[in-house]
């Protein structure tokens, strides 16, 4: 073998491809060029994406390019691989919706609307694990958004989704969801019903109140900051009804 490197014959050139390259031994390193390639940004993935989807007469829109680039996450072949499914099925495959779903839900708190959203990704036979594994990505999306450092590999328009995110949810809310949800995940693998453990999730991340752990604290002080920072009084726990009904069997 190394003679054949140090010597190939004319018509031949040897490319050797590893993603370990710590592993390649001296004596073969000290005998070949390296060069290292690295993940795509978004826009020159979608360029090709176009190119590829032009020269192949795919009759697919830009909707089908966005969708393969967030799929492919910064490899060309992953992306590649994605727009051999979309073609094939003719679509973009709806799995966005519960995630969506589910967002909306945690930003409004409202662990009802949560729980349904699962109920229906269930019915439609999504797996709890993926459907939290792609909850956790579109949450660190917003974090590393929220933290000037936005995923470059993301389209543009998902970016600037995960940017209003962040800044919706905002720091201690993002953390706790995370890691909330990365325990859930280790938890799937043991217990009877996965679906269950999710639920449990997204209810202690809907209402912080019923939870006592430190970063579920956190949160409920980042809410009382921005009440105070916005200058709207927060709604006192005794406090009448708007209109001055006071309720039966309220004391004075």
């Amino acid at each position: 073998l190394l003679k054949s490197l140090e010597e190939p014959p004319a018509h031949v050139v040897f490319i050797l491809a590893t993603t370990d390259p710590q592993k390649v031994l001296p004596t073969i390193r000290s005998r070949t060029q390296h060069f290292e390639f690295h993940l795509l940004p978004a826009d020159e993935l979608a360029e090709h994406v176009r190119h590829v989807i032009a020269d192949a007469g795919l009759d697919l829109g830009e909707d089908a390019v966005q969708w393969v680039i967030r799929q492919g996450g910064g490899s060309a072949r992953d992306t590649l691989s994605a727009l051999d499914q979309v073609a094939a099925m003719g679509r973009v495959p709806g799995e966005g919706q519960p995630v969506d779903a589910l967002l909306d839900a945690l930003v409004a708190r409202d662990a009802g609307a949560a729980l349904v959203a699962v109920a229906e990704a269930a019915s439609s036979g999504r797996d709890p694990r993926t459907l939290g594994e792609t909850l956790i990505a579109r949450l660190r999306d917003a974090f590393l958004a929220l933290m000037d450092a936005p995923d470059r590999h993301l389209p543009e328009a998902d970016r600037a989704r995960a940017t209003e995110l962040g800044q919706t949810l905002g720091a201690a809310r993002l953390t706790r969801a995370l890691e909330v949800l990365g325990e859930s995940l280790v938890e799937l693998a043991r217990k009877p019903d996965p679906r269950i453990v999710l639920e449990v999730a997204l209810v202690r991340l809907c209402r912080p109140e019923a939870d006592t752990s430190p970063e579920a604290i956190l949160d409920r002080l980042e809410r009382l900051e921005r009440t105070v920072a916005s200058g709207v009084p927060a709604a006192s726990p005794g406090a009448a009804p708007a209109g001055g009904v006071v309720p039966p069997g309220a004391g004075p």
